[in-house]
């Protein structure tokens, strides 16, 4: 009997081993729309961008969470369009939620981005799942997010 005690000791050992590795971080796939109505609803003020964004961070996924300095220079969101031209500085705020980290992107891409003003400046947040930047952004999601800003229906099917 021991050496079956220990065979099931072993068992039940790899199964919760196992198990921790099936599982996932489960993410609503980002959207423009649905990220410019949380930052219309949220009690910060957020700038919303499109342009480049510069950064030194290199490539690769953070193991912790870290915050970089970067530039993003192109235009923001006023009026009925991204018509005010801008080049300001910016820290990307890369994020984990348990083991899952988030990475910068490439440096020098073209970005929508959702800019949270602060005291200290503007921060990009770069949280795992994503949601408030959207690497070459396609003219239908800058379109989204020009007729949320006016007033238009901003739903997250856009």
């Amino acid at each position: 009997m021991p050496a079956l005690r220990a065979l099931g000791t072993g068992l039940a050992l790899m199964a919760s081993l196992s198990a921790g590795t099936a599982q996932a971080l489960s993410c609503l796939q980002p959207n423009p729309a649905r990220s410019y109505a949380q930052a219309a609803a949220s009690d910060e003020a957020y700038l919303v961008v499109t342009g480049e964004l510069t950064h030194d961070a290199g490539s690769g996924t953070t193991r912790e969470a870290t915050q970089v300095p970067a530039r993003i220079t192109g235009h923001f969101l006023k009026g009925s369009g991204f018509s005010e031209p801008m080049d300001i500085p910016v820290t990307l705020a890369l994020s984990c939620v348990s083991v899952w980290c988030s990475s910068a992107p490439e440096n020098g891409a073209q970005v929508l981005a959702f800019l949270k003003e602060t005291p200290t400046g503007y921060v990009l947040d770069l949280p795992p799942c994503g949601g408030w930047m959207f690497q070459d952004p396609r003219d239908d999601q800058i379109a989204a997010v020009t007729i949320c800003h006016t007033g238009g229906s901003c739903e997250a099917g856009q």
